[in-house]
């Protein structure tokens, strides 16, 4: 069986689909443990940049990107780098 989240905001639509997976947690995520952020103006590589150096990628991550008249907005949400 597959979930599925649906993220509305006001400047674009991200679906994130999850296999089903059997993850052991006792606790649920915490809001200090989360980051999200929406970047402008940048390269696909700066985007990158910043994404590796403010989350832990071996987590579940999501990001999406808004073209706009030209204009890039990439937007992520991702478990903080410890």
């Amino acid at each position: 069986m597959k979930k599925a989240l649906l993220i509305i905001t006001a400047q674009f639509v991200t679906y994130v689909s999850f296999a089903q997976t059997k993850i052991a947690t006792d606790k649920p995520i915490e809001a200090d443990n989360m980051r999200c952020a929406k970047i402008m103006g940048r390269t696909l590589a700066e985007f990158k940049e910043e994404l590796i150096g403010n989350c832990n990628v071996e987590k579940p991550f999501s990001t999406s990107l808004s073209t706009v008249l030209n204009g890039d907005t990439y937007f992520y949400c991702c478990h903080k780098k410890k």
